[in-house]
């Protein structure tokens, strides 16, 4: 289910916006405050649903491992999590 999200139209077409609105511009698109941008209110609007809409689909993901990675995370066994994400999930917790 979480693949289908990542893999929607409207992700990819979001990627593709934010490509656009950020090619002449020395910003990183990660960033939830962007000085000096120049944004206008549409590429704007582009930025922010881009930046929630990811840190949405983040927090699907800690949700989807959440029980492997509530159980400490095993280093040595295949685990779908890689180490950064429990690392991520131990800092935040």
């Amino acid at each position: 289910m979480l693949e289908d999200l990542e893999t929607h139209i409207f992700t990819k077409t979001l990627l593709e916006d934010s490509e656009l609105i950020s090619l002449d511009r020395e910003v990183n698109i990660f960033d939830v405050e962007l000085k000096d941008a120049n944004f206008n209110e549409y590429e704007y609007y582009i930025h922010n649903v881009g930046f929630y809409y990811f840190h949405m689909i983040q927090l699907c993901n800690q949700l989807n491992y959440a029980i492997e990675l509530l159980t400490n995370f095993n280093y040595s066994s295949k685990n779908k999590v890689t180490r950064d994400q429990h690392l991520i999930l131990k800092i935040i917790s």
